[in-house]
């Protein structure tokens, strides 16, 4: 098995990012703050099952993020419009089995196979922070600051309360896609996921050993 393929969206600057694993040497090249640690510490906190913070979520998407909540707040957007409407953390793990033998047991990643086409060899994990609050527990936390007196009147702190509690909002969902069907997929129990994880760190430290992380801070 080989990663071959991560692709990263809406972490911290990485607001569609996609590496290609090279099977000897990969590159990342950059001045600084330029996003290459936050394709790690993405990958990490994902393997790890670690929650994301507000911080890891993108500048670029916070002005769109307070607006969905305030329409939700003041009624005028559904939850489940909400939940499908905001833009989330979310990471794909292409692994290429190709080279492995027909007969070998592909253990941890065989969750993960769900194309019954024996053509294919690839299999597609894709890991998205989404919203987990049910309704009624997201309102409770958010009525204080969106209501004074029963009347619609966000307050100053309405934004702080969302970033202090933003890694207890977001929860991880782990998929199973059929990579040449997107619409095809599966939830994976957090047991697959975590029997798979050690897998994939296995996977990524060989990535790791292969890559060069080059650092360039002048210009081009």
């Amino acid at each position: 098995m080989q990663l071959s393929k991560i692709k990263i969206k809406n972490y911290r600057l990485l607001i569609d990012a996609e590496l290609e694993v090279d099977s000897r040497t990969t590159l990342i090249v950059g001045r600084n703050n330029t996003a290459k640690a936050s394709c790690f510490s993405c990958i990490g906190k994902v393997l790890n099952g670690e929650a994301v913070s507000f911080d890891d979520y993108p500048l670029l998407r916070r002005k769109d993020f307070y607006t969905k909540i305030a329409l939700f707040m003041e009624k005028k957007l559904t939850y489940e419009d909400l939940c499908k409407h905001i833009e989330i953390i979310s990471i794909d793990f292409l692994v290429d089995y190709s080279l492995d033998d027909l007969d070998d047991n592909l253990g941890a990643l065989s969750p993960f196979i769900i194309d019954v086409d024996v053509d294919t060899t690839t299999a597609l994990i894709r890991a998205e922070y989404r919203l987990k609050t049910d309704e009624k527990t997201l309102w409770s936390l958010l009525e204080s600051s969106y209501y004074k007196d029963g009347a619609y009147s966000p307050s100053e702190e309405a934004h702080k309360v969302l970033a202090d509690n933003f890694g207890k909002l977001f929860g991880l969902t782990v998929y199973a896609i059929n990579p040449n069907n997107p619409e095809d997929k599966q939830v994976k129990a957090k047991r697959n996921y975590m029997i798979c994880s050690h897998s994939m760190q296995f996977l990524l430290n060989e990535f790791l050993a292969k890559m060069t992380h080059i650092i360039v801070l002048s210009d081009y």
